[in-house]
C-alpha cells in the first residue's frame, strides 16, 4: 500500500512532538522567527482569539511573553529544544526573514530537502501563492463566504493576516522594554549558534 504525503502543521517544541515523528525520522522544516516579531504577532493573536486570556495592553502581553506564560510556553525554551536537533538530517531550519527576502531561495531550498523536482516556473508559482500578499488577498475572498467556517480561533471566524512584516516590534517595544528583551535574550540563548542570525534584526 502506497502511503501519501501529508504536512502537518504543528507548533510545538521538539520535546513534545509524538514519538513516532520521531522514531519514523519524518522529514521536519523548522521556521524561526524574531522573538520581537513573534511577540508583537502573537500579542495580536491572543486579542483575536476569545479562547485565550484576555490582554488589555502590549505592556502587560510582553510580560506573560518573557516570563513564558504564553500558548506554547517560552520562546527561548522552544527554539533552543529544536536547536538540539539542527544537525539531525531530517530536520531544515527556515528564517522567516529569509523567506521574506527570497521566497523562491527559500523553495529551493525546501524541495531540495524534501527529494521534490521542482521547475523554476513552478518555484516561481508557488512563490507567488505563498506571498503574504497574496495568502491575505486569499483569506478575504474565503472569509467573505458566509457558508464557512474559515477560523475556529478567533472572535469573528475568519483568518487573520496582518502584516507578517520583518522588524514591526520596532512599532511596539519602548527603549526601555528593549533593552530588557535584549538582556533576556543575551543570557537565554547565549549558548546558541541560532542567535547570531537575529543580529541584523534586533
Amino acid at each position: 500500500m502506497c502511503c501519501k504525503r501529508r504536512v502537518i502543521p504543528t507548533h510545538l517544541n521538539y520535546n513534545m512532538l509524538p514519538v513516532d515523528i520521531k522514531q519514523k525520522q519524518c522529514k521536519i522544516i523548522y521556521i524561526v522567527r524574531n522573538p520581537k516579531d513573534t511577540a508583537v504577532s502573537l500579542f495580536h493573536y491572543y486579542r483575536e482569539n476569545p479562547n485565550l486570556p484576555g490582554v488589555e495592553t502590549w505592556a502587560a502581553f510582553l510580560e506573560l511573553f518573557l516570563k513564558g506564560n504564553v500558548v506554547y510556553g517560552s520562546w527561548f525554551d522552544h527554539i533552543l529544544s529544536w536547536e538540539d536537533h539542527k544537525n539531525d538530517e531530517n530536520i531544515l531550519f527556515i528564517f522567516y526573514e529569509e523567506m521574506k527576502k527570497d521566497l523562491s531561495k527559500s523553495i529551493k531550498k525546501i524541495s531540495t530537502f524534501l527529494g521534490i523536482n521542482v521547475s523554476e516556473s513552478e518555484i516561481n508559482h508557488i512563490a507567488w501563492k505563498s506571498s503574504f500578499k497574496e495568502m491575505k488577498n486569499n483569506a478575504a475572498k474565503e472569509n467573505c463566504d458566509p457558508h464557512k467556517t474559515i477560523c475556529a480561533l478567533t472572535s469573528n471566524k475568519n483568518l487573520v493576516f496582518r502584516k507578517g512584516a520583518v522588524g514591526d516590534w520596532i512599532n511596539y517595544f519602548t527603549s526601555k522594554q528593549e533593552r530588557v528583551f535584549d538582556e533576556l535574550f543575551t543570557e537565554k540563548m547565549k549558548h546558541s549558534e541560532l542567535a547570531r542570525h537575529f543580529e541584523d534584526y534586533s
